[in-house]
């Protein structure tokens, strides 16, 4: 792979300019982690430096904002950066953490490091610089939590408390921010741990206030736990159990769904979100009836609370479609579970849900098998696994494959049999791919039988 670090270098010589390397990349180096995007900061003017760089080496030059370049190269993003203050020290003293706050000159190698952030980052800590850091930028909140999670390193006793002292500034923060760290926690394979410790830290009432009153709500004859810890209990079951689902008979087609990208993550990521909110409307739907408490309807109840928590984060249409689709229909999973599932059921639930049917499934999976494993009913765990197992056979090996690629009429057959026109058109056509899922239409001839009696 070619050294990038080597091309700036180069460049900062031949014209005789102080450039440093910064931030993580610096970090990572010195972790002797592998690092796949360049930071670096000059006195002099970041776009001329950018601009010159990128003809260079052939790359793009990006103008991000008024002090940032950025060059592509390769998927390789190398970021120049105007420095903040008259010189290095000073735009070190406005960073975050000490394992953040450290330079190294490219041309001569010294490393500026003035706050003992190599010495932090051998004792594993996370500590911010100076007492005022998050009144600077609220974002630094979870940016401490998700340098824990992405480095495995704890976050320093007095940052813990000057973060509980400060938790509210995260109100401030840009939603978007606020989502983008959370993704970034939720890449680690044990994010419970690390949404626990946001919550011990007072942020993850911040980030979604509604965990406040989850931790009050919950416990029934079905439940021995309240609604959070359940939350928290079904996507600690997904993450230890996701491999096992990928090793089932269609985890290769399971894996490629949710290594699709959502916004820049894998898809898994926001089911992952989705586990951790499926249950947010039970404070809403709580009757208590003598010794008997329910939850009657909060699916309907979760939609309207994520609703709020989407325009919060600025969340994009395909999360929100995601994370929406899941808390609305996991309840529907176990209705067909208990009730029987008909094939007609079985239809319309992939008719209303599509691709998004797989996230359910496996949200609701986890969720009954979280709740199973606290009452140690390994039987009825085991019923559940498989009946979920059947219901993704029957979208990839029949709903998948037949809606996918069997169209026996289009609407212009049924125009052209019927004589009708309009919403009818799209009717009949719904009762006719039901009635090929299930077996009853396997030819042309017989679609065509079946609309004839819509004749005029």
């Amino acid at each position: 792979m070619r050294n990038w670090m080597d091309e700036v270098r180069n460049y900062a010589i031949e014209n005789k300019l102080d450039i440093y390397l910064i931030g993580g990349a610096l970090r990572d180096r010195l972790l002797q982690r592998d690092i796949s995007d360049y930071d670096f900061v000059s006195k002099e003017d970041c776009h001329r430096i950018g601009k010159n760089i990128a003809d260079n080496i052939k790359g793009s030059y990006v103008n991000m904002h008024n002090d940032v370049a950025r060059i592509v190269k390769d998927n390789t993003y190398i970021d120049i950066a105007n420095l903040k203050g008259n010189n290095i020290l000073e735009d070190l003293g406005q960073r975050d953490f000490t394992i953040n706050s450290i330079a190294e000159n490219i041309v001569t190698g010294e490393i500026i490091d003035i706050y003992n952030g190599r010495e932090d980052l051998k004792k594993q800590l996370i500590r911010v610089i100076k007492d005022d850091v998050f009144l600077k930028d609220g974002i630094r909140l979870l940016r401490a939590v998700r340098l824990a999670s992405d480095l495995d390193f704890e976050i320093e006793k007095s940052t813990k408390e000057k973060i509980q002292r400060d938790a509210t500034l995260l109100t401030y923060a840009a939603g978007e921010r606020i989502l983008d760290e959370l993704y970034k926690i939720l890449r680690n394979k044990e994010s419970s741990k690390y949404i626990t410790l946001l919550d011990n830290l007072n942020l993850l009432e911040v980030v979604f206030p509604i965990m406040k009153r989850m931790k009050n709500v919950g416990k029934c004859r079905y439940h021995v736990v309240h609604a959070y810890e359940h939350s928290l209990l079904t996507l600690d079951f997904l993450e230890k159990n996701i491999n096992d689902i990928y090793s089932s008979k269609w985890g290769n087609r399971i894996s490629e769904h949710f290594n699709m990208q959502v916004n820049g993550y894998p898809r898994f990521l926001t089911l992952k979100l989705s586990a951790f909110l499926h249950d947010i409307g039970k404070p809403d739907a709580i009757t208590i009836e003598g010794d008997k408490v329910s939850f009657r309807l909060h699916d309907k109840k979760g939609e309207e609370v994520f609703q709020k928590i989407a325009e919060r984060l600025a969340m994009s249409s395909a999360q929100k479609k995601i994370i929406k689709s899941v808390i609305s229909g996991h309840m529907r999973v176990l209705g067909l579970f208990k009730q029987g599932a008909t094939e007609k059921a079985i239809y319309n639930f992939f008719r209303d849900y599509g691709e998004d049917a797989i996230d359910i499934f496996i949200c609701s999976l986890c969720d009954i098998s979280a709740t199973r494993s606290l009452l140690d009913d390994k039987d009825e765990s085991k019923k559940y696994w498989n009946f979920i197992m059947e219901l993704i056979d029957k979208y990839y090996d029949n709903y998948d494959t037949k809606m996918s690629k069997v169209k026996f009429i289009t609407g212009k057959d049924v125009i052209e049999v019927t004589g009708l026109k309009g919403k009818d058109i799209g009717k009949i056509l719904k009762e006719v791919d039901e009635l090929i899922f299930i077996g009853n239409i396997k030819t042309k001839q017989e679609a065509l039988e079946f609309i004839r009696k819509y004749r005029r």
